[in-house]
Order: C-alpha cells, then structure tokens, then sequence
C-alpha cells in the first residue's frame, strides 16, 4: 500500500502539457540538422577525431574533395 502523501497529483507539481510546435517545417527541419550535426561533433571529440566539438576550420582553409 502505498501512503497517500507518496502520490502526488501532477497539477501540484506544475508540469505543463506539451505545446504545439508553432515553427514552419523548415524551421524544424534546420533545428534538426543542427541539433545532429553537434551530436555527430560531440562523438567525434570523444573518440579523439577532434579537439573540441565546436572546433571551426580557419577561415583562410579550403576543404576540396573529389
């Protein structure tokens, strides 16, 4: 049994119901690509590939693939 002090109702702790997400597709698809490009960055920095996961190329380099 459990003591009625040990449940509590979700309105006295002051959580809020999800929103609708007011932002165009393309906004939400943008959030995405950033929000996946920082985890791929943040792997990278952690298996050692880079130093710092918001490393930037200097501006004067250029990257050429073929």
């Amino acid at each position: 049994m459990h003591s009625s002090r040990a449940i509590m109702n979700v309105e006295h702790v002051g959580w809020l119901a999800p929103q609708e997400d007011q932002r165009t597709a393309e906004e939400i698809e943008r959030s995405m690509r950033a929000e996946e490009a920082k985890s791929r960055a943040v792997v990278l920095e952690m298996i050692g590939d880079l130093p710092d996961a918001d490393v930037k190329p200097p501006s004067n380099m250029l990257f050429v693939c073929k």
